[in-house]
Order: structure tokens, then C-alpha cells, then sequence
């Protein structure tokens, strides 16, 4: 009898691009490659879904209908804010998993409870599949934070909070060594499971973005380190209890060059690795995908 994983009920990963990797900084109407030649990247790699802020760049929209791309919207949100519109935005475009940066960094608890339930009632009433992301400078910039909001949503309104775990951040917040991610970092694996979209920033103790590779082909030691996370982090979401037939959504998270708050000097053009750093996610899900159908035989 052929298991779960074997049928067409086998969990799928979507690759979806960040296009801020291909933005130059600060961000402008457009790719610095133009928007013909990152079209042809995304082709030539088989990118099918792409994500970015729904007002920041122009004819974007029309670029992505022209081009059938699925879509995953993003966006802050803060005190003032009009959650429904913004999602309102977002979903005129595509309905892939949204991505939500809550508050600043001295948002309290409370605040961001009352920001979450304003972005959560609309999400539910226009039928928005919301993440809250674990991000710095945001109410949920530390993983106490977003802990404490998790609960306060779960006491409030009886519901898990969907969210979407950017491990980066807590990862160098913490200063943790390459052995401890997994233990550390993975605290609440059923968030994890329940989640449909990861962010996917290759990250060590100290750098929130590290190099994928040397420049010359070959993976930097400590992106090897990061893929033994990533490879944890796979496990964990095939492990969850409604696993069959969901989509996970992977953004292979690279800021660009120029933008000094992610990047060094010395890393190689982010514009090429974030697509070797797609290769290498996907393959370790095949592998993921078979230790699965494995354990279920």
C-alpha cells in the first residue's frame, strides 16, 4: 500500500522570489537588470511566484498578470493603518500567503495584540491567508516577543496565530552557534506546521544574511551549516499533523548588494546566489520528502 507521501496527496514547495534582491536601493520603479531580463532569470530557473510590496513599484501588476505569475503580498503594519484596504491591495493582485511586519520595535504586547486582531478580522472577512512574520524591528523582533503575542492572541480569540518564521533574526540576535538552531530556534513546532510560508535567509550567530557560495561555485561553510537548519526545519513541517496536500510557500530571502543592512561588501552578486540557494532549498526537500515517505511506509 503506497503511503501518503507517494500519492498525489505529496506536499508541494513553491519557490517564491523576493523581487527587493533585484531592487536597488533605496527602492525604485524597478529591477536594476530591467524587467525583460529578470522575466528570462525567473523562466530560465523556474520561478513561478514572485513577491513584493503591491504599491511600491510601478506596472508591477501588469508585469505579473503579463507573466502568470502567482503572488505573495507583503506589508507593514501600524497604529493608523487600515488593515482591510491594505489587504484589499495585496489580493487584487494574487492570494498567495501574505507576509505582515507588525508594529516597531517598541510596539508593546498589548498594542500588537490590538494591531493583530484589526489585521486578522479582515484577513478573515476578505479571505487573506495572513502570516505574521517574526522580523527586527517590529513588535515580534525577539522570540519573547513573539511568544508573548502568540499567547495573547490564543487567550483573546481561541485561534493560533498563523506566522511566518524568518529565523534569521532571532538566530543572530541570539549570537547561537551552528548546533544549537534546531534546539533553539525551533521552540514551537506546531506554529512551524501550521505554517504556509517560511522565509528563507541564510543566516549564522552573528550575520542575519550570510553568502550562499565563494563567488566561485562552491557553498561557504557556514551556508552548509544553514542547510543542516533548513533540512530540520523541513522535517518539522512534514511532521505535522495535516501535512498531505498542503503547499508551503519558501521565500529564498537575499536583500541586495547596496543595502548594507543585510549585505557585505564582499559577497558575491546576491542576483545569482539566491537562485543557487533556491536549487540547493529544493533539493533538500526531495530529500525531506523521501525520509517522510519512509517513516509512513
Amino acid at each position: 500500500m503506497p503511503s501518503k507521501m507517494q500519492t498525489q496527496n505529496r506536499p508541494r514547495l513553491v519557490s517564491c522570489i523576493n523581487l527587493w534582491t533585484f531592487l536597488q536601493h533605496p527602492y525604485t520603479a524597478s529591477p536594476r537588470i530591467g524587467w525583460s531580463k529578470l522575466s528570462a532569470l525567473l523562466e530560465q530557473h523556474d520561478i513561478t511566484a514572485v513577491s513584493w510590496l503591491a504599491s511600491r513599484t510601478n506596472g508591477f501588476k501588469e508585469w505579473i498578470g503579463q507573466h502568470g505569475y502567482q503572488y505573495g503580498g507583503l506589508f507593514d503594519y501600524g497604529k493608523g493603518d487600515c488593515a482591510e484596504s491594505k489587504l484589499s491591495e495585496i489580493l487584487d493582485i494574487g492570494n498567495g500567503p501574505i507576509n505582515c511586519q507588525l508594529g516597531d520595535h517598541d510596539t508593546s504586547t498589548e498594542e500588537a495584540l490590538e494591531l493583530t486582531l484589526e489585521v486578522m478580522t479582515a484577513a478573515e472577512k476578505l479571505g487573506a491567508n495572513v502570516h505574521i512574520e517574526a522580523h527586527r524591528d517590529t513588535a515580534t523582533e525577539t522570540p519573547e516577543k513573539m511568544d508573548a503575542l502568540i499567547d495573547a492572541y490564543r487567550n483573546a480569540c481561541a485561534k493560533d496565530l498563523k506566522v511566518n518564521y524568518d529565523y534569521s533574526h532571532p538566530a543572530s540576535l541570539k549570537h547561537l552557534l551552528a548546533k544549537d538552531y534546531s534546539r533553539r530556534l525551533i521552540t514551537r513546532p506546531n506554529y512551524l506546521q501550521a505554517s504556509d510560508l517560511i522565509h528563507l535567509r541564510p543566516f549564522n550567530g552573528h550575520h542575519c544574511q550570510i553568502a550562499v557560495t565563494d563567488g566561485q561555485g562552491a557553498f561557504t561553510p557556514e551556508c552548509l551549516d544553514y542547510f543542516s537548519f533548513v533540512s530540520d526545519v523541513f522535517d518539522c513541517w512534514l511532521a505535522g499533523p495535516h501535512t498531505a496536500g498542503r503547499t508551503l510557500w519558501v521565500v529564498p530571502e537575499l536583500g541586495p548588494l547596496d543595502n548594507l543592512a543585510y549585505c557585505l561588501s564582499c559577497f558575491p552578486s546576491v542576483e545569482s546566489d539566491v537562485f543557487v540557494l533556491n536549487k540547493a532549498i529544493h533539493s533538500i526537500w526531495d530529500k525531506c520528502i523521501k525520509r517522510a515517505a519512509n517513516l509512513t511506509n
